[in-house]
Formats: C-alpha cells, structure tokens, sequence
C-alpha cells in the first residue's frame, strides 16, 4: 500500500495548487492496492485478485460500464460498481476538497449538518435578515457539471467513466426520507458531484461585495444572513437570482425567502432565530410531525394522544424490540442535540417512544404495561431487557452536546438492521 499512499499525497500536494491541472487519473484505476485499500471501507462482497483484474482489464480497452440503477434498488449495486466509485470519490474528493468554499458542508470535506449549524451559531450574531433556499438537485445540467470537472481534469478516460456512471443513474436517484435535515441523498457519488456543481454557486456568493454578508450550504440547502435593511436584502436577493439563472437557467429551485432573523428560520429543520445572540431550536410541531411519522399514536388528530402497539415488530426477540424503538429515540436526539430546547422536547418524545415500546411488550407477552415494566425494573426509574451478562435499558438522558461532525448523524437508522 505503500506505493499507493504515496501517489494519494502526490495528489493532494498538487490539489493545493488551485491552478493545478490533472491528466493521468484514469491510470490510477490500474493499481491493484487501490481495489484492496476501498473494498475495506465499502459494504459489499469482497473481490477476489481475479474479479480485480478482470474489472482493471475492461477499464484498460474501456469496455466496462456500470450497470443501470435507476430501476432497481439503490442498495443491491453491483459490487464491482461499488468499488470502482468509490475510488472516482476518493480521487475527486482529494482533487476538489481544496478549492471548496469553507462554509460549504457535505460530502467532499466529510461534514456533517452540526457542522454547518455551529458555522451559522457562531457567525451570524449580527444578521437582520436571513434568505435561504434550495437547489433542485433532480435536474441539474450534465453538461454544466462536466465543464466544471473539466477545469481541473484534463483526462478524457476519467471524465468519460464518470460520465458511465452519470448515464447509469447516479445522478438521478435523490431521496429526502432517509435523512433527518430532509436534505436529499443520492449515491456516493453524487452527493460528491452535487458538491463540485455548486461550487460555482458558492464562490459567486463570496464573492459579493456587501459588508458582513454570511454565508452557509450543506448539500442543496443554503442560507445567508445579512446585516442591514430589508432594501439591501431584497438587492441582495436580486443578484442570487441573477447567479442561480446564470449557473443552470431554467433551475426550478426553491424560492428566494427573506425572513427577519428575530423571527426565526427553519434550516436543516431547526429553527434558527436571533435573540441577542444566533440561537438553535427544535421547531414548533416538530413532536406531532414525527408521532405522525413514526406511527407512535392512534390519531395524531386527537388533543390527548393514545401511544399504540407497533404489532409488526412482535415477531423479534424482547431486546430486538427495545434496540428498535432505542435506536430511533436516539437518532433524533443526536440530530437535535445542539438544539437550546433539546431536553423539554426529547422528554415529551421519550414519553410517546416509551409508552409505544411497552405496549408492544404488553401486545407480545398479553399482560398489561405495568406488569411487564415492573418485572423488567432495573433500578430506580429504569427497566430494561437482560441480555447475556448485561442489561440494555430503555434510553434515558437528553442534554444538549457538542458538534458532531460526522455526516452519518444526519441518516436516520436503517429499519431492516
């Protein structure tokens, strides 16, 4: 692996220089220790050394194509395919990272939701206004994205496979469910070239020339706070719209909203709003949007709630059960986590998960809620399902933390798990 940490940091060093232009990355698909190095960090079935080289031989008379996505499960990718984009992110990540703005969050330089929060408590104290939107990431313009991968590549073999990909599908499978922000997620790769498309978007921003103009994106979601008066931000708002046409006409992207910070703005589903100082929060009716989700209640209609009996999951073992409804609880308020009003709010949740997860116990074991709690006590408060030699509890505690810069806080657990 030697010779192969050695050409990565040739890569990075000249991926400093931003004028830098790179011609020989196709050859790097060649490196046998490239396919050993990413197969450990990706989920799928191992290759063998001949599987490696056959893919490497196709990728030489430029025979290999991935297989077509957009028809089957997101999930169940070839892993050949898998493997290879993996090292066409690794590759672009280490190319694109050091000319991506640094109040741009996501995939390339491995940031997480949190981070892009923290960037706007700590830097927006002293905006009036707020104007936030989104891009419509479902239609972006290919040809716009290759251009921009052209500045910095000149390897027609390496942006031809991309483009195999591209034609495959990768570009145009998005899903907002799985994330807890509802930012849209695609494929690695992707969410990786969403980042290189929009880079344009980002500089045209910074390169503003208005007095302590804010700036913030994670993936498609962007927001920017403004010192000054309504005049300016609609000026402001005016010039965005000018660089959003310019980048891809016809982008049917979220419209421009210029929203006074005192009153509050939800981004990344928080709720963001000046008080003296940039403070988080979990919005209003955040709780009824995820009992109704989640299906927690008989009828999210009604004032008093009735938590109901999940009945599908009866048929997993008692402690399957409680690291289900655990690792949802937990989700969220990791998610929340930075939130000023996390605790009030987790509490009333944990009440709904908690009455849900005993019922289905009581459904299971036909005895009633109490009698199954009692029998499951563990200490004062607690109860819980033995396992082995320990006991795993119902989750309990919810104080607010510190950033996690992790992108994987923003997905929300896999219910096949």
């Amino acid at each position: 692996m030697k010779l192969l940490d050695k050409l990565l940091n040739d890569l990075s060093i000249h991926a400093q220089d931003k004028n830098f232009i790179f011609k020989r990355l196709y050859s790097l698909l060649y490196k046998k220790e490239f396919y050993l190095s990413v197969q450990e960090r990706v989920n799928t079935t191992k290759l063998t050394e001949n599987e490696i080289n056959i893919i490497i031989n196709s990728l030489k008379d430029q025979s290999f194509h991935p297989k077509s996505i957009i028809k089957t499960n997101i999930n169940k990718q070839n892993p050949r395919d898998l493997i290879i984009e993996e090292i066409i992110c690794t590759i672009l990540k280490i190319i694109f990272k050091p000319i991506l703005s640094k109040h741009s969050y996501g995939f390339i330089n491995n940031t997480s939701c949190h981070s892009a929060l923290n960037d706007i408590k700590d830097n927006f104290n002293n905006s009036n206004w707020f104007i936030k939107s989104s891009w419509n990431i479902t239609n972006i313009n290919t040809n716009q994205l290759i251009e921009v991968l052209k500045r910095r590549i000149k390897d027609d073999r390496f942006i031809n496979l991309i483009r195999k990909f591209i034609n495959a599908g990768y570009l145009s499978i998005w899903n907002s469910n799985l994330t807890y922000s509802k930012t849209l997620i695609g494929t690695k790769l992707g969410n990786i070239l969403i980042d290189i498309y929009l880079i344009d978007f980002d500089n045209s921003i910074l390169s503003l020339n208005f007095d302590d103009l804010k700036f913030v994106r994670y993936q498609n979601q962007w927001i920017i706070g403004i010192k000054g008066n309504y005049k300016k931000s609609k000026e402001i708002s005016k010039i965005l719209n000018n660089s959003i046409s310019l980048i891809q006409p016809n982008n049917d992207a979220e419209t421009l909203k210029i929203l006074k910070s005192e009153k509050g703005v939800e981004f990344l589903e928080y709720e963001i709003l000046l008080k003296n100082k940039i403070l988080l929060r979990i919005p209003r009716g955040k709780i009824k949007e995820i009992v109704f989700n989640e299906k927690l209640v008989k009828n999210v209609a009604e004032k008093n709630w009735k938590p109901v009996s999940r009945s599908y999951l009866i048929g997993l073992s008692d402690l399957n059960i409680l690291q289900t409804y655990n690792k949802e609880l937990y989700g969220y308020y990791n998610y929340y986590s930075l939130a000023q009003n996390v605790g009030t709010i987790m509490n009333q949740l944990k009440y709904l998960y908690e009455s849900s997860c005993l019922k289905t116990f009581a459904h299971k074991h036909k005895i009633s809620m109490s009698k199954f709690r009692k029998s499951h006590s563990t200490r004062k408060g607690r109860w819980g399902i033995k396992t082995n030699n320990q006991i795993i509890e119902f989750y309990k505690g919810f104080k607010k933390k510190k950033v996690n810069n992790d992108p994987i806080i923003d997905l929300k657990p896999n219910r096949n798990d």
